[in-house]
């Protein structure tokens, strides 16, 4: 059995929490640290021994890998029948093991639909203060005031640094830079990110420094198992007192005394409520599972944020090359600095696409898209096909109306146990989305008019200064729109009783059962979600008292 425990992996254990990702490992720590019982965290993953899940401009290389679930979409209608690859980390660590690291926390206007949606214990007030716990812990951790945020380029885009400083002197304060995005805002700016001396810091780093830093009694109260896949929950009547898991060919049924957490993710969760009996009863037709409880919103309500990439050719510079030159192997291993340290979206900003061009560096919320801007070629990295210097702003809708579900089935070629999804993000299927795609378009190219870029921007490669009227850039958009891996709504939390939980992530209808992960957000929020996953696992920890 694979296990890193200071107890017997076999339990039991007060609680048992299914997913070491940023909700899991969030959890398992303030669990420990504020000794409300023995803690066992499952996690189909692996530990992290690969520098591509340690060298931060490494992440791309790990998608499609054993490190990924390598989840697709089924044929999305509005993409031009795509199957669209949906990256999420399958390691200690979950997804934290292979993003980018930005973290930026909720604004105002997310925690006012989540206000509508599950009343006043969401409403801004109450989640500020949670975020403001979870950085001081960060900080705490890290010995530093992190996020940490470097808004240093690769050397060959120095001019992309002094277009953003130029941008701040005429638009903002100086002030506001460098210390980067803390929440979403008008403009450009350098981004928080996880990493620390040129190095990630997963969700699993952040559990293993908060377990040393409450030893010996940490690791008394906690185990891992890694390698574990689990299958289903299992009841005693209408509670949740453990759950079945395979490790390594062996079929194990582990108890937890107070319940069970699932922070599996917006795709592994349902799956695992699915596999338990917990849904529709018409869905689990598909499956043969015996059906234990009718909660019809288990799977319905994905949402996820799509990313265009308009490529830009540069004066001068050189490529950021993969695989790394030896100069920047080198220079990384002495100082761990360099192109390899940047997580290659260092720059961004959000602005409203229906705000004239001329106040974008001033508009309020709520914004509905956000630049991720990236030193490559967004298409070809890490494969490159051009030696040419790139700049790609990653145009990403932060505001879509679309959603869509997950659905389960028995593959033919399963066991008894196994159940897979049909995953439907249901992309663009909403008519308001594309033509907001249009504004974000027409936004981007007038900033990128302006002087300030244009002193080093050679040219727009893609779409290209010819594809400029709607219908051509509305097959732009269903050609090349992609996902930038923020899943999240399939077991939402809510006030209705219709909703998969109820205000504090209990799972409706099974005592000692909850769900704390992007799963349980009712609205995805606007930005990158890292940050707010951890306030969501902090506030649970805290109800757990």
């Amino acid at each position: 059995m694979t296990s890193l425990c200071g107890m017997n992996p076999t339990g039991p254990f007060d609680y048992i929490i299914v997913g070491a990702g940023v909700a899991g490992c969030t959890l398992a720590s303030q669990i420990v640290s504020r000794q409300l019982g023995t803690v066992l965290l499952l996690d189909a993953g692996n530990p992290v021994r690969s520098y591509r899940l340690r060298v931060p401009a490494e992440y791309p290389t790990a998608f499609g890998t054993s490190w990924d679930w390598s989840n697709r979409t089924v044929p999305q209608t509005a993409l031009g029948m795509r199957t669209i690859p949906l990256p999420s980390g399958r390691a200690l660590g979950g997804s934290s093991a292979i993003n980018a690291m930005i973290y930026i926390e909720a604004s105002a206007s997310d925690f006012q639909e989540w206000e509508k949606f599950a009343g006043d214990l969401w409403s801004e007030p109450h989640c500020r203060a949670a975020f403001r716990q979870v950085r001081n812990w960060i900080g705490s951790l890290a010995q530093s005031q992190p996020p940490q945020v470097l808004p240093s380029l690769p050397k060959m885009h120095s001019t992309m640094d002094e277009a953003l400083h130029r941008l701040h002197n005429r638009n903002q304060t100086a002030e506001s830079y460098p210390h980067g995005y803390d929440r979403p805002r008008a403009g450009f700016d350098a981004y928080q990110r996880l990493q620390q001396n040129g190095r990630r810091i997963s969700a699993w780093n952040l559990l293993q420094r908060a377990l040393k830093a409450t030893a010996p009694n940490g690791f008394r109260h906690f185990c891992c198992l890694h390698a574990a896949h689990v299958h289903s929950i299992v009841f005693n009547g209408d509670r949740a007192t453990g759950v079945r898991i395979a490790i390594h060919g062996e079929n194990l049924e582990i108890q937890a005394h107070r319940g069970v957490i699932l922070s599996a993710g917006a795709f592994g969760t349902p799956r695992i409520l699915f596999g338990s009996g917990i849904g529709s009863r018409e869905t689990l037709r598909a499956t043969d599972a015996p059906h234990r409880l009718e909660s019809s919103r288990v799977g319905q309500n994905l949402q996820d944020h799509l990313v265009l990439p308009l490529v830009c050719r540069l004066h001068r510079g050189t490529s950021l090359s993969y695989p790394p030159s030896r100069e920047d192997r080198i220079n990384y291993s002495k100082s761990r600095t360099g192109p390899r340290a940047s997580n290659l979206a260092e720059l961004g900003g959000f602005f409203n696409s229906s705000t004239a061009t001329a106040s974008i560096p001033s508009s309020t919320e709520p914004f509905d898209f956000q630049w991720h801007i990236t030193p490559t070629h967004y298409l070809e990295y890490p494969h490159l096909g051009s030696k040419a210097p790139h700049v790609s702003f990653g145009l990403t809708h932060i505001a879509p109306k679309s959603s869509g579900s997950v659905t389960p089935f028995r593959p033919s070629d399963s066991n008894d146990h196994e159940i897979a999804l049909q995953i439907d993000p249901a992309y663009l299927n909403e008519p308001e989305d594309l033509s907001a795609w249009l504004n974000g378009i027409k936004r981007t190219r007038e900033l990128l008019q302006d002087h300030v870029w244009s002193d080093f921007i050679a040219e727009e490669s893609l779409p290209g200064v010819r594809r400029s009227d709607a219908k051509t850039l509305e097959l732009f958009v269903r050609r090349f729109a992609s996902t930038i891996y923020h899943y999240a709504g399939t077991c939402s939390l809510g006030k209705n009783g219709s909703d998969a939980l109820d205000e504090r992530f209990r799972v409706r209808g099974v005592d000692g059962l909850w769900v704390c992960d992007a799963s349980a957000m009712p609205t995805l929020v606007r930005c990158n979600p890292q940050a707010t996953i951890m306030m969501m696992a902090w506030r649970l920890a805290s109800w757990l008292s």
